[in-house]
Formats: C-alpha cells, sequence, structure tokens
C-alpha cells in the first residue's frame, strides 16, 4: 500500500509542477503582451500629441479668417446703410466674399488634407496593431 501512496504523491506532484510551469509561461506571455500594449498605447499617445500640433495651426488660422468674415459683415452693414450710393457697393461687397471665400479654402485646405493624413496613418496603425494582437 505505500508505494501505491508513493506513486499516486509521485504523480500529484509532477502535475503540481507542470501546472507551475504553464502558469509561469502564460504569466510570461500576459507580461510581454502588456508590455507590446503599453507600447502601441504610448505610441498612440504620442500620435495624437503630433495631431494636436498639426490641428493648433489650422485652428489659429481658422480663428483669424473668421475674424476677417465678421470684418467683411460689419463692413456689409454698414455698406448696407448706404443704399442710396447704388449698386457698385453691392457688387464690390460681393467680390470681397468671393475673394474671402477663395482665401479660406487656400488656406484650409491643405491642413485638413494633412489632417486626414494623419488621422488614417494612426487608424491604421492602430487597426493594424488590434489585428496583430488578435491573430496571436
Amino acid at each position: 500500500m505505500d508505494s501505491t501512496l508513493v506513486i499516486f504523491g509521485s504523480i500529484a506532484l509532477a502535475a503540481a509542477s507542470v501546472l507551475c510551469v504553464v502558469l509561469a509561461v502564460a504569466a510570461i506571455r500576459a507580461v510581454n503582451n502588456m508590455d507590446r500594449m503599453t507600447d502601441a498605447l504610448e505610441s498612440v499617445g504620442r500620435d495624437v500629441e503630433d495631431l494636436k500640433k498639426q490641428v493648433e495651426p489650422v485652428i489659429n488660422e481658422a480663428g483669424k479668417v473668421l475674424q476677417r468674415t465678421d470684418d467683411a459683415l460689419k463692413k456689409i452693414d454698414t455698406s448696407l446703410g448706404q443704399v442710396n450710393k447704388g449698386t457698385q457697393v453691392f457688387q464690390q461687397m460681393a467680390e470681397d466674399v468671393r475673394e474671402l471665400e477663395q482665401d479660406l479654402v487656400d488656406r484650409v485646405r491643405p491642413p485638413l488634407q494633412d489632417l486626414g493624413s494623419v488621422a488614417a496613418g494612426a487608424i491604421k496603425g492602430f487597426t493594424g496593431l488590434i489585428k496583430s494582437l488578435l491573430d496571436r
């Protein structure tokens, strides 16, 4: 009977040892995955900071353009008070608004396109990261 107990004890000890090894391997993999996730999140944070730096000039420029638009609208209000001067005033205002609109489009379009490219790249990188993490 003693030899049977020794055999079962040895089997139980071996099973416990294998379980410890499996748990250690799982813990190491979990730590590696956490490190990769941390690196990915830090990269996303850097991308967001870069995006923020690129967006700030666009917002500032948009504020300037809006100020010019406000100034143009004030000029329009002043000019409307002088209706008796005829259609030349209205024609000049329309040309100013067209120039302002074209200036707005010319100044805002390139930074917004850059912003879209950066955002698309960040999203593509993030989705690639998620796919690679899910594929493992």
